[in-house]
């Protein structure tokens, strides 16, 4: 049985120019995909997180928000000036939204769990409370942009 497991990842690396840069992209193989992008950068970059999707569409979409909410960010393509833990922030309220408009209550929990939206929460839980007050309110002025 082929896997259609699609994931949305962040992968990072320091900048001289913008102190710390994210891509945030879709693959089917994220490892492959890293040494990819590894490839072609001097600096060494670092898998900081994959949402996994059970469909190609979805994982285009959940990037495909984040790119937009995102925008004052980007720098070039799918990369951005930007610390990674503010870059899982942002992508974890995107896919909750997605799941939330996609899913019937019945199917969403097992698509949370599915996706790792349980883990991105604990890894967030353990930031500091100024994290949480700057991105809160960061995605309070972004919330409408979709």
């Amino acid at each position: 049985m082929m896997d259609d497991t699609c994931h949305v990842y962040i992968f990072g690396a320091p900048s001289v120019t913008f102190g710390y840069t994210v891509k945030v992209g879709i693959s089917s193989n994220v490892g492959y995909r890293l040494n990819q992008v590894q490839a072609c950068n001097p600096e060494r970059i670092a898998r900081h997180f994959s949402f996994a999707f059970t469909n190609r569409e979805l994982a285009r979409e959940a990037e495909r928000r984040f790119h937009a909410k995102m925008d004052d960010c980007a720098i070039r393509n799918e990369w951005f000036a930007l610390e990674h833990q503010g870059a899982l922030f942002v992508l974890t309220l995107v896919v909750v939204d997605l799941l939330s408009e996609t899913y019937r209550d019945d199917a969403l929990a097992l698509a949370r769990q599915h996706t790792g939206l349980h883990e991105a929460f604990s890894i967030l839980d353990n930031l500091p409370d100024d994290f949480h007050a700057k991105w809160n309110a960061y995605w309070e002025a972004i919330s409408e942009v979709a």
